[in-house]
């Protein structure tokens, strides 16, 4: 089981999105949090396997969020979420460690399910460290 985060500061966003990846099958979510100051508290305590990360969020936005949970976390992957399409953020995102960026208003049940299906087999084959190095 895939052990997941989600942080964004819309809670109806993050409630979407939990019904989206628990339909999908083979994760947990173990934790939200509203910004990347919550999602680092919650760090200290409890690691997961992947985390879908908004990008502008009030008081630490999600490209330093990522940049400091790649730093102190690298086997942790994270997927970039946004509401807008825009390649700054995307780059940002990436260049801050990324694994991949997608856009909030984007149809994004496949992609999901690509992730997670990626995610859960490599987990389970032994090569979790390994994961999106295509």
């Amino acid at each position: 089981m895939l052990k997941i985060i989600l942080v964004d500061n819309d809670p109806n966003f993050r409630k979407g999105l939990k019904a989206v990846l628990t339909n999908i099958g083979g994760i947990e979510v173990i934790a939200e949090a509203n910004n990347g100051a919550e999602l680092l508290n919650i760090l200290s305590n409890e690691l997961p396997d992947l985390i879908f990360m908004d990008i502008r969020m009030p008081i630490i936005d999600g490209v330093r969020t990522t940049k400091i949970v790649k730093t102190l976390y690298p086997s942790i992957h994270i997927i970039g979420f946004s509401s807008y399409y825009d390649v700054e953020y995307k780059n940002n995102m990436l260049e801050a460690g990324a694994s991949d960026y997608l856009v909030k208003s984007e149809d994004n049940y496949i992609k999901l399910k690509e992730i997670i299906e990626q995610n859960c087999s490599q987990q389970n084959d032994g090569t979790k460290n390994k994961l999106f190095n295509q």
